[in-house]
């Protein structure tokens, strides 16, 4: 244990940023794309992982350079720059939280009672991350997410193992089409939370900073990179993965995953257990709602985290009440969340889908500043990103 506690010790808000991916990108929206679409969208995925590279990158850039979040950063380009992030947080926050929790619950009611609305497994669930924060905050956050992925890696690496091993590689061309427009909304979709919404480049030096203030050294840039390199480049690795699990299982029996979640979840852990074995059916279940859950907690502690940073900077008279900010913008944004959820209660998809294109449209928004701002006379030349990454950003 302290062997595996020093090896984790490396890591830190670059696996956290991995866990928030991992989610509904990967579980829900990468395998319905192999489903539906077979590897037809296989380039789409590994198209949005590369062209959303250079944002992340420029926030982890900006915290092992200059300490801060990337929210400071913001305020020196111009003080309407914090308000543009703010109200974009407030749109995509209820969304994204009620999307990831709900599939949670989803597959938390399938394992233990189907017959329950997954509404009210959502309300404990939240209640649950909360409570968790509440006591442990980020050390607590940061442990239990690097233990539940490792688990996920190994599973699902043994699911495409074993699966390759008993089907081939060959998927059959079905008449899936790519150029419609209810195809073109599915993609937007998709690259939505591809890897991840690209707010979730602030929420990674937000981390950084609880990261260092719970003990942790200040990163150098090396290192950091290194950590967010391995988050990143592990969660593009994953979504290939999962795409390739969906079209050489459900793609090739012509099976679609269905919108109700309690179905959903059902075809889900078919993925795994049809070659793995029935056996492995609690493990998958336990496992995929382990990284859901693990998904919730830290989208949970981003929004909030995000809104108290802005207004902190907005207003610098609210820093004695930092704490209070934090709990009362979660507690709102868990109330809406659960309320919105009550729409939707048999079109878990259809709530992903609207909460991921949400992620979709701000993303330019998020782009563009981290953008200006790592190429801006505020970052020292020899500081700034290769000519490869700026060129990157500008496609």
């Amino acid at each position: 244990m302290k062997q595996l506690n020093k090896l984790l010790s490396i890591f830190g808000p670059g696996i956290v940023l991995a866990a928030t991916a991992i989610g509904g990108s990967h579980l829900v929206q990468s395998t319905r794309a192999g489903a539906d679409y077979g590897l037809k969208l296989l380039p789409v995925v590994i198209l949005a992982n590369l062209l959303k590279y250079p944002f992340f990158e420029f926030g982890q850039r900006y915290f092992a350079m200059t300490g801060k979040n990337l929210l400071h950063g913001y305020e020196k380009l111009h003080p309407l720059a914090l308000y543009a992030f703010l109200i974009s947080t407030l749109i995509t926050a209820v969304p994204t939280l009620s999307a990831v929790s709900f599939v949670a619950a989803n597959i938390l009611a399938y394992f233990i009672a189907p017959g329950i609305s997954p509404f009210y497994f959502e309300i404990v669930i939240l209640f649950v991350c909360a409570a968790i924060l509440l006591l442990g905050h980020y050390r607590l956050l940061d442990l239990l997410i690097k233990l539940l992925l490792i688990i996920l890696t190994v599973a699902t690496c043994l699911a495409l193992i074993l699966t390759i091993s008993h089907t081939g590689f060959a998927v059959p061309h079905h008449s899936s089409v790519v150029l419609n427009l209810s195809s073109l909304a599915f993609i937007i979709a998709l690259v939505g939370w591809m890897p991840a919404p690209v707010e979730a480049s602030v929420w990674l030096t937000l981390w950084g900073e609880a990261n260092r203030d719970s003990g942790q050294q200040q990163p150098t840039l090396k290192s950091a990179l290194v950590d967010f390199n391995v988050g990143y480049i592990g969660t593009a690795i994953l979504a290939v993965i999962f795409v390739l699990l969906g079209a050489l299982v459900m793609h090739g029996m012509m099976q679609s995953f269905a919108s109700s979640g309690i179905k959903f979840t059902e075809q889900f852990v078919n993925l795994y257990t049809i070659h793995i074995g029935a056996w492995s059916k609690p493990i998958i279940v336990i496992v995929a709602f382990a990284t859901m859950f693990s998904t919730t907690l830290t989208v949970l502690d981003a929004y909030p985290r995000s809104i108290c940073a802005a207004l902190k900077l907005i207003n610098a008279k609210s820093k004695p009440i930092n704490t209070q900010i934090y709990w009362l913008s979660l507690t709102i944004i868990l109330i809406i969340a659960a309320v919105t959820t009550r729409f939707f209660l048999t079109k878990m998809t259809v709530l992903i889908d609207i909460a991921t294109t949400t992620a979709f449209l701000m993303a330019p928004i998020f782009a563009y500043l981290n953008y200006v701002l790592l190429t801006s006379s505020h970052i020292q030349r020899q500081f700034r990103p290769s000519k490869f990454l700026i060129y990157l950003a500008r496609l």
